[in-house]
């Protein structure tokens, strides 16, 4: 009888580890969703998205949306590349963003650091590393990464609003990152 109900406790002890090894396994790989990394619509007043979100996950998915581009970001490890158009009301102003996930926090970095920018100027507290570029025509562009992720940001305004609603969408994006990896909000 004893050897009976120490066999029973062997096979329950047996059964719990392998649980919780696959518990723990799964809660360790499990990351974040790009798509989770989208700002829904009206998350700011009057932004709604224009559209469905375009996900690729292959190059011929992402040369349908870059063509001439597509081996750059492949080559630099993209992973998935979500591409999201907003549109504000009343004003028109339209925002694409792009966010892609890189297989690693080095790869991001050295996407931001690879990718051809004319007149790049440093913002501070953005990300792992941010920029901007003020002097394009017709459009204002922001880029930061984090993590294992590279994000751009434009818009078709230089007014102070439309800045102001980069800064909006960016800050957002680089809170849900921190988030999703449990890091505390400053």
């Amino acid at each position: 009888m004893r050897d009976r109900i120490l066999a029973e406790r062997m096979i329950t002890m047996i059964i719990l580890s392998i649980s919780l090894a696959l518990y723990s396994t799964s809660a360790l790989s499990e990351e974040i969703s790009i798509v989770d990394l989208l700002p829904p619509n009206e998350q700011f007043e009057g932004w709604a998205r224009e559209g469905d979100y375009i996900k690729c996950e292959d190059l011929d998915c992402l040369m349908n949306q870059i063509d001439g581009a597509a081996d750059f970001y492949s080559d630099h490890g993209a992973k998935v590349v979500v591409f999201q158009d907003y549109q504000h009301s009343p004003s028109d102003m339209w925002l694409t963003l792009e966010i892609y996930q890189m297989g690693n926090k080095e790869q991001a970095e050295t996407l931001f650091v690879d990718a051809p920018i004319a007149n790049p100027t440093p913002i501070e507290e953005l990300g792992d590393g941010a920029r901007k570029d003020e002097k394009l025509i017709g459009v204002y562009l922001l880029e930061f990464w984090q993590d294992e992720f590279f994000i751009r940001i434009t818009i078709d305004s230089k007014e102070n609003e439309a800045k102001e609603a980069v800064i909006l969408f960016a800050e957002s994006i680089s809170r849900r990152i921190k988030e999703s990896k449990g890091e505390e909000q400053q």
